[in-house]
């Protein structure tokens, strides 16, 4: 079973995909940059992106109903982290924002509004650059406007979806029996 051909439609921020398959399923697994999406008994599906963002779309057709996704994954990495953080224990908090350092200056690129009795928090970033060195901070900020200290910082380094290869030189041996001897290059 095997996808033969994928047809991709957008119209703005609505991208369509309908794929050509050798079976005709009847269940189709869908990951949207490595994460998985969901199944349909259609092979079409509606995706939602920002403008101007792309993203790989990979479809998987089975007829077993058992089809373990997760094992059955693609080799990709999402173009996107999820963060993580406590509730702040400071004084009372009315929205978190989230800061994207670019290597330069810290840029606000999320705010999750403080619920009461809530104690963990979660936000995705918006897509990151391949290759990109990526750092973030949360910070509290107060009904007054007034910011609190930084309840966590992620630095996340260089962020790469898709590493290089490793690059190295291959050699044949004269010897019996013959070997091949790799090197870093």
């Amino acid at each position: 079973m095997a996808i033969t051909a994928y047809n991709v439609t957008r119209h703005g921020a609505v991208v369509t995909v309908e794929v050509t398959a050798d079976t005709d399923g009847p269940f189709f697994h869908w990951w949207i940059d490595g994460a998985y999406v969901g199944v349909t008994s259609v092979p079409k599906n509606t995706f939602t992106l920002e403008p101007g963002d792309q993203a790989r779309i990979v479809c998987a057709d089975t007829d077993d109903a058992a089809y373990d996704y997760v094992a059955n994954a693609p080799e990709d990495f999402p173009a996107r982290v999820t963060l993580y953080w406590p509730r702040w224990l400071g004084e009372s908090v009315a929205y978190y924002r989230i800061e994207q350092n670019d290597g330069l200056e810290w840029n606000t690129v999320g705010r999750v509004r403080s619920e009461p009795g809530r104690w963990l928090y979660q936000w995705l970033s918006p897509r990151l650059t391949d290759g990109a060195a990526v750092a973030f901070r949360v910070i509290p900020v107060d009904n007054a406007g007034n910011d609190g200290d930084a309840v966590v910082g992620y630095g996340l380094g260089e962020f790469v979806r898709r590493p290089d290869a490793p690059s190295y030189t291959a050699t044949a041996t004269e010897d019996d029996p013959p070997r091949v001897e790799f090197e870093a290059a």
